[in-house]
């Protein structure tokens, strides 16, 4: 357990020094609805620097056409009570595609109010994230969690109120549909009447195939007597 959490350390630490240096176009500021931004790698910002002690009450999946959809809830605590939040308090989140890796950090010293065994039950239902990792708080104004996926898959960040939630969409790659062989349509013997033909036409053609005498076409384009057709 040691050797995990040192070698996530360093991978946080790392994460810390290449946002320092990430280039301003890596950089984008997640907006208040879906818009089909998704990228492979870069930094989301967003939420309100001024909340303090929000709580994460919930971290919660479900399986879309075509994406992965996180949702991480949030709210306040007066006195025992919870309280809605406008917006979510400050968060980063950073995509690396290659590492197959996000991680989302929530500033502003969170208190931790979710059920650890529910959230680890739902991911393991998740086709595109492969586990997911709870860091201790080593910080007391931060705490930082990380989605290690399956596939190499953009993703999208939006945040939502009333209430206030923060949304990951994680690009799924399509499905394949498995297509089963047809098997080709029997030929049906020399001399077989077919199942639709008219019953006053077998025995006209019955008689023509003992005479071994062509058909006349004209035998083919009638039908039964007219009158009544039930």
């Amino acid at each position: 357990m040691k050797k995990f959490l040192s070698a996530w350390f360093l991978v946080l630490m790392g994460m810390g020094s290449a946002v320092a240096d990430i280039r301003p176009e890596k950089i984008h500021v997640a907006d208040a609805k879906k818009n089909l931004s998704y990228i492979h790698d870069g930094l989301f910002v967003g939420g309100d620097r001024a909340i303090v002690s929000p709580v994460i009450r919930d971290i919660r999946r479900a399986t879309n056409l075509d994406f992965e959809r996180i949702v991480i809830d949030f709210e306040m605590n007066h006195n025992g009570e919870s309280a809605k939040l406008e917006r979510p308090p400050y968060y980063q989140l950073a995509v690396n595609s290659e590492e197959k890796r996000v991680i989302f950090t929530v500033l502003g010293k969170p208190i931790l109010g979710f059920d650890v065994q529910k959230l680890f039950a739902s991911f393991k239902k998740s086709h595109i994230v492969k586990s997911v990792v709870l860091l201790p708080k080593v910080e007391e104004d931060s705490w930082t969690f990380a989605l290690e996926l399956n596939q190499t898959a953009p993703v999208e960040v939006f945040e939502l109120s009333e209430p206030a939630r923060v949304i990951l969409d994680i690009k799924s790659k399509p499905q394949r549909v498995a297509v089963k062989n047809v098997a080709p349509a029997k030929k049906k013997p020399h001399g077989s009447v077919a199942p639709a033909l008219a019953p006053a036409l077998a025995p006209a053609l019955e008689d023509a195939l003992k005479s071994e005498t062509a058909v006349d076409p004209e035998l083919e384009l009638q039908g039964p007597p007219q009158g009544d057709q039930g």
